[in-house]
């Protein structure tokens, strides 16, 4: 078994897909488009690299 190791992003991306999964049982529209919108920025930002001060 091949364990993989996903970005922060992509975990909050994974769990945006499975909350969709049963958005019809229970009202989560918001909360996963609210997921994917926290996925992007997160991922935006980790690719500018780490804040410098000084």
């Amino acid at each position: 078994m091949k364990i993989r190791s996903e970005s922060y992003p992509d975990r909050i991306r994974q769990i945006a897909s499975e909350l969709s999964k049963i958005r019809n049982s229970y009202d989560v529209d918001h909360s996963v488009e609210t997921l994917r919108l926290v996925a992007n920025e997160l991922e935006r930002k980790l690719k500018n690299g780490p804040l410098r001060h000084g």
